[in-house]
């Protein structure tokens, strides 16, 4: 029943942001309409929690709109772009100015197309988290199979300041990143980024 459930909602969430978009709503009526009729079907839920999800939904179809454009004009490599305000995360602020290949992002689109379950986009795709490590030093890092995956330790965080990116040690390299499925926003809930072509 959860399985059924969670394939109704997911089809549902899609559907419900799609439409918004497609009728040219912005990102308050999308939230209202999935907070809505998600509380009708008892995934009764906060504002907050509708926002990421509608944010999420929307930022992924922008951003592959952006690489399917790079990949029929023959472009073959994006950069990845942060607004670099004093709310951007510690893994935009990673992310921003590193540059990817638009072939292995097509690519990863289309592994994220080909997962029927809603769960295993997670997988395929997964967000950037920060916590500690064992010796207590700030870190980037994603979740597969169960297990945290290390992406880089901030050695100098910049969250809160304008124009700042931070400093990073033992970070995975562009060819890495790829790989785990870390080049394209978003990484996170309310993830602003966006891709350039470079």
């Amino acid at each position: 029943e959860y399985g059924r459930r969670r394939e109704d909602f997911s089809r549902k969430a899609k559907d419900i942001v799609t439409a918004g978009v497609e009728r040219g709503l912005g990102r308050d009526d999308i939230v209202a309409e999935l907070s809505g009729a998600m509380a009708r079907d008892a995934f009764d839920r906060s504002r907050d929690y509708w926002e990421v999800v509608s944010m999420v939904f929307t930022n992924r179809a922008r951003t592959f709109t952006q690489v399917a454009a790079f990949e029929e004009a023959g472009i073959e490599r994006y950069r990845f772009e942060a607004v670099l305000d004093e709310a951007t995360s510690e893994v935009c602020r990673f992310m921003h100015g590193k540059v990817f290949t638009v072939e292995k992002a097509a690519e990863r689109f289309r592994e994220v197309e080909r997962a029927r379950d809603p769960e295993l986009i997670r997988e395929v795709q997964p967000f950037v988290q920060v916590g500690a490590d064992r010796e207590g030093n700030q870190v980037l890092f994603y979740e597969r199979g169960g297990r945290r995956r290390a992406v880089a330790q901030v050695d100098e965080p910049a969250v809160g300041e304008r124009d700042e990116v931070g400093r990073y040690s033992r970070a995975l390299s562009p060819g890495q990143l790829e790989a785990a499925g870390l080049q394209l926003p978003p990484l996170h809930g309310r993830c602003r980024s966006t891709v350039v072509a470079s």
